[in-house]
């Protein structure tokens, strides 16, 4: 009987250690955020002005949550997903979002500390990071640096997404039980040898 308990913590164990199947990943698209910061840094079209930017990539950035806290602690650090709203809709931790290429954004709280914000428009997305805040209750924005049409006018924002970065993320449920998996196996060769 202990050998079966053993074997089955082994086993699982070892399928918390097995690679996982491919992974979404973000695909780079046009516009490069970095340069239209650049040239918003000109008009002021982001006030205040983002320290950094990742993207535009290709989707809908709600599809990516996962993808989209790995770029961001690549970059700058551990994130945390907040949540998301549509435009011109009050979801998510935000009061009123704009729906245009160009608007303010306001949320239900003011902001201190770092955030990324992601703006999708068209079927693309950019992240934008902001550190430093302090008491931040609205934000002007543009989505130059996220998707173009065919004439290089930027297209309406579809909605906008807000991680924090710099905050502790628990640790996945499957790391649990693999902790669980490893203290089954202690306490069973601790028996065998109390016996």
């Amino acid at each position: 009987m202990k050998t079966t308990y053993l074997g089955a913590a082994l086993v699982v164990s070892l399928a918390m250690l097995a690679p996982r199947g491919a992974e979404a990943q973000l695909v780079p698209s046009t516009p490069d955020c970095d340069y239209w910061m650049t040239v918003q840094a000109t008009y002021g079209a982001f006030n205040p002005p983002p320290t950094g930017c990742l993207g535009s990539y290709v989707g809908n950035d709600k599809n990516f949550i996962s993808e989209i806290e790995a770029a961001i602690a690549n970059e700058w650090g551990v994130a945390s997903y907040l949540g998301s709203t549509d435009a011109g809709s009050t979801a998510g931790p935000f009061s009123l979002v704009g729906s245009g290429y160009s608007g303010t954004i306001e949320f239900d709280m003011p902001l201190t500390g770092d955030y990324v914000f992601v703006l999708k428009a068209g079927e693309q997305f950019s992240l934008y990071y902001f550190s430093g805040l302090t008491g931040l209750t609205s934000l002007a924005y543009t989505t130059s640096g996220t998707a173009l049409n065919s004439n290089e006018v930027p297209n309406g924002l579809s909605h906008a997404s807000l991680y924090r970065v710099g905050v502790p993320v628990p640790e996945p449920a499957s790391m649990l039980l693999l902790v669980t998996g490893l203290m089954g196996i202690g306490v069973t060769a601790q028996r065998r040898r109390n016996a």
